[in-house]
């Protein structure tokens, strides 16, 4: 069995466009708020970080930083 854990900062937004995109990319989304999108806050994630583990003998284990344009950007 192999599993992988992803972990960051979370930044919260309610910019329109993100939220907008949201529903775009997510059908769940509008199935549960339909319209009522002043209603949803998006988050997105800087100082990424993913982990590849496995609880199998000999398969490695793996740890990546997965930086993307909004790390320099948030500095609150």
């Amino acid at each position: 069995m192999s599993y992988v854990r992803l972990g960051g900062k979370v930044n919260f937004t309610k910019d329109p466009a993100i939220v907008n995109r949201c529903f775009a990319e997510s059908p769940v989304l509008t199935s549960q708020f339909g319209e009522q999108r002043e209603l949803v806050v998006a988050y997105y994630l800087t100082e990424a970080w993913a982990e590849f583990n496995s609880f199998t003998d000999g398969l490695p284990h793996r740890n990546y930083s997965l930086s993307n344009k909004f790390d320099r950007e948030v500095q609150a």
